[in-house]
């Protein structure tokens, strides 16, 4: 039931995202912040909006993330989760990044710093870093 009505949130709100073209949002916050209220409350639900646009963003995502976490307070563990989920979906696909800048995932390593001084947990710690260490072989590519 939880799922059925993320489903049905993201599908109300792909019409209030605008294409690539017509983006008054140059740092994509809404689709980031849809996708990170998505992850966080429950299993990932993918759109075809979502799937096309997010491997897109590269570094772009981590810009939005910043935006949309308080940075002066711990990061809770599961927003932290959501968001390496997010990173890790935005250097899927390299190629498809649309700003060259945005392929080297500078504002990413600190934020993924901020993430290793705001959790203590050994997984989450861990999965920072494999998030680390994939988005640096991605960059490479």
């Amino acid at each position: 039931m939880r799922t059925l009505l993320c489903g049905i949130l993201v599908l109300m709100m792909v019409p209030t995202i605008m294409s690539d073209s017509e983006n008054p949002d140059p740092y994509w916050t809404s689709l980031v912040k849809t996708e990170l209220d998505l992850r966080v409350s429950g299993p990932v639900v993918y759109t075809s909006f979502t799937q096309k646009n997010l491997p897109k963003l590269g570094d772009c995502a981590a810009i939005a993330l910043l935006k949309l976490l308080d940075t002066n307070k711990t990061v809770p563990s599961n927003i932290v989760t959501a968001s390496l989920s997010i990173i890790r979906d935005a250097f899927s696909r390299p190629e498809l990044i649309a700003v060259e800048s945005d392929r080297e995932p500078k504002v990413t390593i600190c934020l993924l710093a901020l993430f290793d001084r705001s959790v203590s947990d050994k997984q989450t710690l861990q999965d920072i870093e494999k998030t680390r260490q994939l988005i640096q072989q991605q960059a490479r590519k």
